[in-house]
């Protein structure tokens, strides 16, 4: 437990609501893959599911953002 990163730690025994990817991404304890995730599912989620537009949204081809959303096992969204 102690090579955790100090915030996965704390994060250990608290209530799911503590652990809730929104208020982690407000206070920065998401890992870079954790944040482009959530990133994508907001972009998804403010284009109605529109990928094209969502892409555009987050800077990337329409391609990287096919990759990133497999890589996220998000292909359903």
């Amino acid at each position: 437990m102690r090579d955790l990163p100090p915030s996965l730690r704390e994060a250990v025994g608290k209530a799911p609501a503590e652990q809730d990817p929104k208020r982690l991404l407000a206070r920065g304890d998401l890992t870079a893959q954790e944040t482009e995730r959530e990133l994508i599912i907001r972009a998804l989620k403010a284009t109605g599911g529109h990928r094209t537009l969502a892409a555009q949204k987050l800077g990337m081809s329409r391609r990287t953002f096919h990759r990133r959303l497999h890589l996220h096992h998000l292909e359903d969204f």
